[in-house]
């Protein structure tokens, strides 16, 4: 019996002695094993985080880019519409005669290749060579298949380089409608944007380094917005702020409403207009992807 029961104590002593020895090796083998795992975890993160910023680089884009040649063109061209003065003429398709006031998109002759990214020929102008204080408005509109679907941080970004620093521009956009320009409600930006400098001729704004560079978060708050009249051939006017906050994040329409200075020939220029996400995602996703190397680190610290 006392050698039965020697023989049982030795078994468990043993047993117990490999069950340790398997435990110990885990615990060496393991950390490399989960060190190795989030290693390859943390760069299929980092490659799907690159990918999923390159594929939301931009919601939309305009650069009124066109022929690396040629003279002024009418905002046809391009897909936009154009309306001048109280009364809302419609000048998509007249262009830039050289006198007169006019909104068109520069030629390459007066309007190098901007040096931002990309770098491209045209721009978006409104001229007011006969009337000072010259309204205007200048848009693009959306059918319900390819209307933009925006949330509140989106921003919405562009270069504006006047000839002096008297113009104001506002971005608009239209909710509703069926893709034509008064088919929908227009409104406008409560906040308006001029330069803080001259930038006298076309050349000044291509060439420029710095103050071109303009943005705006897109919000539904009423505070943020206020009513335009935008009615082909009879009116274009600013309404007041509005009293209820936008009823859709759906835009069927974008483009800018414009005041040129209050003298003659203080011109307007805008390009590359642009729609990007709001960045909380991609912050989170940074935030999520330090945290996992903390992890790392400690694992194999």
């Amino acid at each position: 019996m006392v050698v039965f029961a020697l023989k049982r104590a030795t078994q468990s002593t043993r047993s117990k002695i490999n069950m340790k020895t398997a435990t110990h090796s885990s615990s060496t083998l393991n950390p490399r094993l989960t060190s190795r795992t989030a290693q390859a975890v943390l760069a299929l993160a980092v490659w799907g985080l690159t990918s999923l910023t390159v594929s939301r680089a931009a919601i939309y884009t305009e650069d009124f880019n066109h022929a690396t040649s040629g003279a002024n063109q009418a905002v046809s061209t391009e897909g936009w519409s154009a309306y001048m003065g109280a009364g809302a003429t419609n000048v998509s398709t007249v262009g830039d005669p050289n006198s007169g006031d006019a909104i068109a998109i520069s030629g390459s002759s007066s309007y190098p290749p901007y040096v931002g990214s990309p770098a491209t020929y045209g721009a978006l102008y409104a001229a007011n060579r006969n009337t000072v204080s010259l309204v205007s408005a200048a848009v693009t509109t959306f059918t319900s298949a390819t209307a933009l679907n925006l949330t509140a941080g989106n921003t919405i970004s562009w270069n504006m380089g006047n000839s002096t620093t008297t113009p104001s521009v506002r971005l608009m956009i239209q909710l509703g409608g069926d893709g034509s320009v008064g088919s929908g409600s227009w409104y406008a930006s409560s906040l308006s944007f001029s330069n803080s400098s001259n930038f006298g001729l076309f050349s000044d704004f291509a060439n420029a380094t710095s103050g071109v560079s303009y943005s705006l978060n897109f919000s539904t708050l009423a505070a943020d917005w206020r009513s335009v009249t935008l009615t082909p051939g009879a009116e274009l006017s600013l309404g007041s702020t509005l009293g209820s906050n936008l009823s859709s994040t759906t835009i069927t329409g974008i483009g800018f409403y414009m005041v040129n200075g209050s003298t003659l020939n203080s011109n307007i220029r805008l390009d590359n207009l642009t729609v990007v996400p709001e960045p909380t995602s991609v912050a989170l996703a940074v935030g999520a992807l330090g945290m996992l190397a903390f992890v790392v680190r400690r694992r194999q610290s």
